[in-house]
């Protein structure tokens, strides 16, 4: 009858399901669910691959996280072992170079930032299995222990060396850092002696580059001091009215206004870096900090200080400071007495002269942000002093790489390698990212063919339903089905 419909069994030539045996019909449902997903499941296996594909061969992005790179750690705890004198025993050498830290003299306070880090450093100078082996000889012989050692497999070994290592540095977590556990109780006893005289002082100091709060704070104090004389530095504009009405004082002007200041430096180096951190806000303001207080204390590199300061043109950058702290400086006592009152003038004062003086606005905040991170993982004294290793901008990225492999090591990172721990990390090693792949460009060739794979799919399956309403003559797949149907479920008689 026209119109009527029958099963696609009924048009294959086979029997209707229901009039098969159970077990032919069950199969046949499942041959039918078979052949009515293949093509939309070829089509979006093969969408799927290209979209994979294209994103391996374009974004860069990996399929599954990177293993951490841990050459910079490897390479500085090299330096670091390579730094104990030949015949020295590492941890004889450590507890010296701890007791060495904590002597103190007239005028020069113990260095317990530096003790600290070189208690810190333990682990990379005398070396973690080193060090865990250490510790399994304390009750029993070095060579029975290696013989033990010796007998385990690779896994189960490092395995118990890290575990020793760990439960003794556990027995140390009164101690801060717990590596003083291996120290001796005398030098133990000399650092918290110490701390208690000189640690409020040194919290202070660390406070005041984080924010000042209206608070002086006096640099030639702190331990590592390299500088000249006293030097007082207050973090707001009370430095740009000493500093700036001594640079006038140098050139024979002397406002009234700064009749009644203290002495100041006539340093243009020191007024150019001072109207910068002044002036900067946020995340780079303890940075700034940081790069001025370096400066006074004298351990930051004269030339990179003046490219800072004055700009690529010195003579033109001390005209263009002038110019800039001139309103400031006609008002110097009112700035001395209320610098809030003046913070917009100041932020005015130093985009000029940012823009007269052609200042590498963005290498300076660079330095800033990566002294401001050496800040956070060793403290402000350790980015301080550190600052000695800066001959460029990207030796401040590389300063802040070595902090993040080795946090709280900075001072005893200088004190035993020096600036050379900066080769540690000559070769950049970019968090999160990959080195170039070869089959990148495959990958994207493969999405180009199984993109075009999807669409001809498609293309097929629509000119073959046409071309067989035409002809009358069923494709490939329609065949297959019909054959299938009438082995499964027997030719309708």
């Amino acid at each position: 009858m026209a119109g009527q419909a029958y099963p696609y069994s009924v048009r294959y030539g086979a029997r209707e399901p229901w009039l098969a045996p159970w077990p032919r019909a069950g199969l046949y449902l499942v041959w039918r669910a078979v052949i009515a997903l293949i093509r939309p499941a070829v089509f979006i296996a093969l969408l799927a691959g290209a979209a994979l594909s294209a994103r391996e061969g374009w974004s860069g992005t990996p399929m599954a996280p990177l293993a951490p790179d841990h050459s910079v750690e490897t390479r500085i705890e090299a330096q670091l072992a390579a730094s104990v004198p030949a015949g020295a025993r590492p941890l004889d050498y450590w507890n010296a170079a701890m007791g060495q830290a904590l002597a103190s003299a007239p005028g020069r306070p113990p260095d317990i930032p530096l003790a600290a880090s070189l208690a810190r450093a333990l682990p990379g100078l005398k070396g973690r299995d080193a060090l865990a082996f250490h510790v399994l000889t304390r009750n029993r012989s070095p060579a029975h222990v290696n013989a033990d050692l010796r007998a385990r497999p690779a896994w189960e070994r490092a395995s118990r060396l890290e575990s020793a290592l760990t439960r003794r540095l556990g027995q140390g977590a009164h101690l801060d850092p717990p590596e003083l556990i291996f120290a001796s109780p005398a030098l133990v006893q000399r650092l918290e002696r110490a701390r208690a005289l000189y640690g409020p002082a040194l919290d202070s100091a660390e406070a005041w580059f984080l924010a000042p709060r209206g608070a002086a704070l006096n640099l030639s104090a702190l331990p590592g001091w390299g500088g000249e004389g006293a030097a007082i530095v207050f973090g707001d504009g009370r430095d740009l009215a000493v500093h700036g009405c001594a640079l006038l004082a140098a050139q024979g002007r002397r406002p009234g206004a700064c009749a009644s200041l203290p002495a100041g430096r006539a340093d243009p180096v020191l007024a150019g870096l001072l109207l910068q951190t002044v002036s900067a806000a946020g995340e780079a303001a303890p940075g700034w900090r940081l790069i001025a207080g370096a400066y006074v204390s004298g351990h930051l590199d004269p030339d990179l200080a003046r490219q800072l300061a004055l700009g690529p043109d010195a003579p033109l950058g001390r005209e263009a400071l002038m110019a800039s702290l001139m309103p400031l400086l006609v008002e110097a006592g009112g700035v001395w007495s209320q610098p809030w009152r003046y913070q917009d003038a100041v932020a005015d004062a130093a985009d000029e002269y940012a823009r007269a003086a052609r200042l590498p606005v963005e290498e300076a905040h660079a330095i800033a942000h990566a002294l401001n991170a050496v800040r956070r993982s060793d403290g402000a004294i350790a980015a301080l002093r550190s600052t000695r290793w800066l001959s460029s901008p990207r030796d401040a990225e590389r300063l802040a790489r070595i902090a993040r492999a080795a946090p709280g090591q900075m001072l005893a990172l200088d004190a035993l390698a020096g600036p050379d721990i900066l080769h540690a990390v000559r070769t950049p090693v970019l968090a999160g990212a990959r080195a170039p792949a070869p089959r990148d460009q495959g990958l994207r060739l493969a999405a180009f063919a199984l993109a075009a794979l999807a669409f001809l799919l498609v293309a097929a399956a629509l000119s073959g339903a046409a071309l067989a309403r035409r002809t009358g003559r069923a494709g490939v797949l329609a065949r297959l089905d019909a054959a299938m149907s009438r082995l499964i479920l027997g030719r309708n008689s």
